[in-house]
């Protein structure tokens, strides 16, 4: 499969959002309650704020104010963003892009691309599979992730 920048992002972005959307019976994401502003689907969405928007639209108060939310004052949450903020991709234009290798050797193991997921607490506040959601998203995008020593669902 070849990968290009949007696919690496529409599938981290379905992965960092498989947590927070709805379910419905079948275990397929549920569109009832979704207002009707919010992107119809994976392909209208162009960032992580996109998926800020719907989270907070799905998702409890408390569980929202959770996730995105940061201890004590929030310093961390603000020097992170400013940091994130500063970081500037190099762009080339007139460049063949039909061959680029995001795949990197990583703990000994072969990724199709650098993206991990970090030990993140309380999975079941979001979604209610907790954190074997988390674990199917990231075995589905071939990511790494990391349990929480916080988890909302038992190891074992």
């Amino acid at each position: 499969m070849k990968y290009t920048r949007r696919n690496l992002l529409q599938s981290m972005g379905a992965l960092a959002g498989a947590s927070v959307l709805p379910l419905s019976v079948d275990g397929k994401p549920s569109d009832q309650n979704q207002p009707s502003h919010d992107p119809a689907n994976l392909d209208e969405i162009i960032n992580l704020f996109d998926f800020e928007k719907i989270a907070q639209n799905h998702m409890s108060h408390m569980a929202y104010e959770f996730v995105a939310s940061g201890a004590a004052d929030e310093f961390t949450v603000k020097w992170n963003r400013e940091a994130l903020d500063k970081l500037k991709l190099q762009t080339r234009v007139l460049n063949d892009v039909s061959k680029l290798d995001t795949r990197i050797s990583l703990f000994g193991l072969d990724l199709p691309y650098p993206i991990l997921i970090a030990p993140t607490a309380f999975h079941k506040l979001m979604h209610p599979q907790g954190e074997l959601a988390t674990a199917k998203g990231a075995g589905a995008a071939s990511a790494l992730y990391r349990v929480s020593s916080f988890t909302t669902t038992p190891i074992e």
